[in-house]
């Protein structure tokens, strides 16, 4: 009655407060095999006594997949390239040999050779990495935004707020790494160290794809703008990857920088500092990529306009369901 009432004060349609009250008296019961809801869910009981040592912090199954997911994947991405980095510094790895130091003008070639071998090739290795992931990781954000919106949200609505946050917050973030790359660096008496050559090639990957992010979302919002309808939906579904793609490069900026700010920390300040900047930045790269995790694995089962029915190669079909839903010109 109380939830009714909520929903009614709210002018929640009768048919959609119908089903409400349905699911929670579904949700609400358990079968005789130990509280297994009419989903294949977990009961209220079962639920209750799931992780029960962790007081609530993990939810269920689905939230602690997304930790563990969180804290490997920012130990391959924050941890490790600061940490080998940082530790080579500090025992001295980085430290060319004294032959190359004494007379740089005439070992050129063997300098050339020497940061080509530990900097430029692991450096390239990152970029390509990072290359590999985008073009998915981008499809499955603008798929989710696009399929979890409610019956009546035009799909140009959608696009236009996230590229205009996309193109504000990454053209911040170009302003803070150019600084970043113009200013002193980690170890102004050690220009070849490690911490100095890996401190600037994260900023320049980071000047990439912050540029990237900046100007797709620039370009992308001008060519959507005079589009409607089945023109509107067709260009939507062959041009998906480059509406997605500022989303990650804004999200790849962000990781890169509190890489290159960890460096900066170890060179000025020391080991100590170094490795305290490299646990306060792993753990709120873990927080967020927790969040972001939560955020797309969350589905609208109320009022969504409609899945996107696949994506591959950079293309879905972004209206098709949309279309047989509501009978519209595409244009939702």
């Amino acid at each position: 009655t109380t939830l009714n009432a909520m929903l009614k004060e709210l002018d929640v349609p009768m048919d959609v407060r119908c089903k409400l009250l349905l699911m929670r008296e579904e949700y609400n019961k358990e079968d005789d095999d130990g509280g297994k809801r009419p989903d294949g869910g977990e009961g209220p009981e079962k639920k209750k006594a799931s992780f029960n040592l962790l007081n609530g912090w993990v939810g269920n199954k689905k939230e602690l997949c997304y930790w563990v997911n969180a804290l490997i994947i920012c130990i391959f991405t924050n941890v490790a390239p600061t940490l080998i980095v940082g530790l080579s510094n500090f025992y001295g790895y980085d430290t060319p040999p004294e032959w190359m130091v004494n007379d740089p003008e005439n070992h050129q070639e063997e300098i050339l050779l020497y940061q080509l071998y530990r900097v430029i090739l692991p450096a390239l290795a990152i970029l390509l990495v990072i290359f590999v992931f985008t073009p998915r990781f981008s499809l499955f954000l603008v798929g989710k935004l696009i399929s979890n919106r409610s019956k009546g949200v035009k799909v140009k609505e959608v696009m236009t707020a996230m590229l205009a946050n996309s193109g504000i917050i990454s053209a911040l973030l170009l302003t803070v790494v150019f600084t970043a790359l113009q200013v002193d660096l980690p170890q102004e008496d050690a220009v070849g160290s490690f911490l100095n050559m890996y401190y600037s090639a994260f900023l320049l990957i980071a000047v990439f794809y912050s540029f990237t992010a900046t100007i797709m979302s620039s370009i992308c919002y001008l060519y959507m703008q005079p589009l409607n309808g089945i023109a509107l939906g067709t260009f939507m579904g062959e041009m998906a990857l480059y509406y997605g793609e500022p989303i990650t490069g804004m999200i790849i900026t962000l990781w890169l920088l509190l890489n290159a700010t960890i460096l900066w920390v170890w060179g000025q300040y020391g080991a100590g500092a170094g490795m305290c900047a490299v646990v306060i930045f792993y753990f709120f790269c873990v927080r967020v990529l927790v969040c972001i995790q939560n955020l797309h694995g969350w589905e609208n089962v109320h009022d969504s306009a409609g899945k996107v029915e696949h994506f591959e190669r950079g293309k879905f079909d972004v209206l098709q369901s949309t279309k047989q839903k509501e009978g519209d010109d595409g244009s939702a």
